[in-house]
């Protein structure tokens, strides 16, 4: 779990543990918007995949399949998705300044029917969840013309776009870092299991696993770590599994899975 998801449960106990545990990491505000676009227009450049990075808003682009192309499709399907911006720190601040005003409601595109579109935009154009605003898809659209050297306007808009801010309750950010002034590896020992004791000794049964106290922060490889200690803990005792080669050192395994 992230720490604001942590702070968030009204439990008495957390202020024990607040100042030396649940605050040894930053919460990192991160968002993600994505385009997709009636063809892959990055192809004519020889992008097939990957990513680039650049000093605008957009920070980092990623380059996803065509649908045509995918095994059983429509090969005349072009339809293809692009990570437009994914955004951390103070690039975030750009994006939120535009998620307030009218959704985008997309370009009228073949292989994306009106029942599809309203699954995403809503039957008034209300704006669901996971929508972007107009303001925002036309400033990325911009961005990405500007980012692969194409003339202002010279590119077809998207036919839909999607954006997720993570600030926001239960996540609080994208992902965490670790504060200076911690031991951080005593950290993600002692919060795994930040009560320990039988019930006589006032313990708890309260565990904790995720990548924001991990070896391994912002992947989810840092959730499946501590998850994979708690079950060898002693509160559990479990074996441990093959995909943890044996031929690990113990000092190799803390390296891999922490403390």
């Amino acid at each position: 779990m992230p720490r604001r998801s942590l702070e968030l449960i009204s439990w008495y106990r957390w202020t024990e543990i607040e100042e030396p545990l649940l605050k040894s990491v930053v919460i990192q505000p991160s968002n993600k918007l994505l385009l997709a676009y009636a063809q892959p227009w990055w192809r004519s450049q020889n992008i097939i995949a990957g990513r680039s990075i650049s000093d605008l808003p957009l920070r980092m682009t990623y380059y996803f399949g065509t649908e045509g192309e995918q095994k059983g499709a429509d090969p005349t399907n072009l339809n293809s998705a692009i990570v437009a911006s994914y955004s951390d720190m103070i690039n975030v601040q750009f994006w939120k300044g535009l998620e307030r005003g009218a959704p985008y409601l997309g370009q009228p595109n073949r292989h994306w029917s009106e029942e599809d579109r309203k699954k995403w935009i809503g039957d008034h154009g209300d704006k669901p969840i996971l929508a972007a605003t107009d303001q925002m898809v036309r400033q990325a659209h911009a961005m990405l013309e500007e980012l692969h050297g194409y003339r202002p306007g010279s590119l077809p808009l998207p036919y839909v776009a999607l954006y997720k801010d993570w600030s926001g309750n239960p996540y609080g950010g994208g992902y965490h870092s670790w504060k200076a002034g911690y031991n951080y590896f005593d950290v993600i020992r002692k919060i795994r299991h930040p009560f320990p004791g039988t019930r006589e000794e006032d313990g708890e049964d309260v565990f904790i696993t995720g990548s924001a106290y991990s070896n391994d922060q912002a992947w989810v490889e840092g959730a499946f770590q501590t998850a994979e200690r708690v079950l060898q803990s002693p509160s559990f005792n479990l074996d441990q599994p093959p995909f943890v080669t044996p031929a690990h050192t113990p000092q190799e395994f803390v390296a891999l899975y922490g403390p």
